[in-house]
């Protein structure tokens, strides 16, 4: 168990990594070019968000959602982090709705960044006492 355990924290760290590093920043970029050249920005950035949705954070979702989260049924944290992926799909779909809105794209930013770090601080904390737990078990 503790090498599936290790895995499972090994892929959402990655993943996160991707969405920091690719994702997040080119959301962030496309807002600050934006905002200097006042450039078209929707026909960057709507292709750009269903690529996204569709090849990084369905399926990183569903990773969660199916094979992190029942790890710790009924934990309140759990609910919350469940709430946020319907939050930043929301915007997603929303922001490709209307075509546009600076204000969707920068709260879509600002959400991502901040659901990433508190994955990142608490539940890669709740895996790795899973994982020293089971270490503990084989001794």
């Amino acid at each position: 168990m503790n090498k599936d355990l290790t895995n499972i924290l090994e892929r959402l760290l990655y993943e996160h990594k991707w969405m920091e590093r690719v994702a997040i920043k080119y959301i962030e970029e496309t807002l600050s070019y934006y905002r200097d050249k006042g450039i078209d920005y929707e026909k960057y950035i709507i292709p750009f968000l269903k690529i996204l949705e569709e090849e990084l954070l369905t399926p990183h979702y569903r990773f969660e959602e199916e094979t992190i989260f029942p790890l710790f049924p009924d934990d309140p944290f759990v609910e919350e982090l469940k709430e946020e992926h319907k939050r930043i799909e929301e915007l997603v779909n929303k922001f490709r709705a209307t075509e546009g809105g600076l204000e969707v794209l920068e709260e879509l930013s600002y959400l991502l960044n901040e659901h990433i770090d508190k994955e990142e601080a608490e539940l890669t904390a709740k895996l790795k006492k899973l994982i020293e737990d089971d270490i503990d078990l084989i001794k």
